[in-house]
């Protein structure tokens, strides 16, 4: 009996665990993709309004991006 019990109590931690792993994992996932504030590599190449008033986050990540080089475009 107490051998049962120890199998039921380790198959429920083993899904706990890979519950919470793949939530974590689709959440990260989810906020690289999307990435508000334009700054990880991994980001889709959407049109993004900056998301925040603070100018410590927006500002760099505006103006890491080539249409704010101050260059002008070869035609």
């Amino acid at each position: 009996m107490q051998i049962h019990n120890r199998n039921i109590w380790y198959q429920f931690c083993l899904v706990c665990l890979a519950t919470i792993g793949a939530v974590g994992g689709c959440l990260y996932l989810f906020v690289v993709l999307v990435d508000p504030w334009d700054g990880l590599p991994l980001s889709l190449p959407l049109h993004r309004l900056p998301v925040t008033s603070n100018a410590r986050f927006t500002m760099p990540m505006l103006a890491r991006r080539s249409r704010f080089d101050g260059h002008p475009r070869a035609a």
